[in-house]
């Protein structure tokens, strides 16, 4: 979604600027990677993931809305929805960033037992791979 920002930005056909849009998109995200530290440790994993998982779903479904309801209006954006995909994608570059993105790299070593991680590592370096 990330490389796309600007790409979505142009099809958007907002009054918007596609430019000031991606900025403003990476700029949240440097501030959501801030705000993960702190609800990783009140909220837990699995409620972040939930939460991050089913609200990404609706951003993007709301982003998908408004590109069929474009269509449907032979390319004009209706009034009132210019602000969609902006919203849209802060509100799925933020969840992404504070639950499906991070959480999974943090389970990722604690999934197996140190003796089976170290085993892996030693066959993974005697096989030429490390």
């Amino acid at each position: 979604m990330l490389f796309y920002t600007l790409t979505i930005f142009e099809a958007s056909g907002t009054s918007i600027d596609a430019n000031l849009s991606s900025i403003i998109i990476g700029i949240v995200i440097l501030l959501a990677v801030f705000l993960n530290g702190a609800l990783v440790d009140r909220a837990g994993r699995k409620a972040l993931m939930i939460a991050s998982e089913l609200g990404m779903a609706l951003a993007l479904s709301a982003l998908g809305l408004f590109f069929y309801l474009k269509k449907i209006n032979d390319g004009v954006v209706m009034p009132g929805l210019s602000v969609v995909p902006l919203v849209s994608l802060i509100s799925f570059m933020v969840l992404y960033n504070t639950g499906a993105g991070p959480i999974p790299w943090l389970m990722m070593g604690e999934l197996l037992p140190p003796r089976i991680k170290g085993y892996l590592h030693r066959t993974h370096f005697l096989m030429g791979k490390g």
